[in-house]
């Protein structure tokens, strides 16, 4: 198949780190800050990359989670 691009990879551990992050682990704020400067950088620049279906499969997820976690811990979205 496919190999997905190195933006989605990284925006996939970034979200599965955060996910699997505890509420006082005090690299989660930063976890989620990586986390949406890959998926912003990837949404803002998607016509300079060579993304398939799976890459936005992947961002799509990510973005998921970057959302669900930011409200959890109460951060404005």
């Amino acid at each position: 198949g496919q190999r997905p691009h190195k933006i989605a990879v990284t925006a996939v551990a970034l979200s599965r780190a955060l996910s699997l992050s505890s509420e006082g682990d005090p690299n989660r704020f930063a976890l989620l800050a990586c986390l949406g400067t890959a998926v912003a950088e990837a949404h803002t620049n998607a016509g300079f990359y060579p993304f398939n279906n799976l890459d936005m499969t992947l961002l799509e997820a990510a973005g998921d989670v970057f959302i669900e976690k930011g409200n959890e811990m109460g951060v404005p979205m």
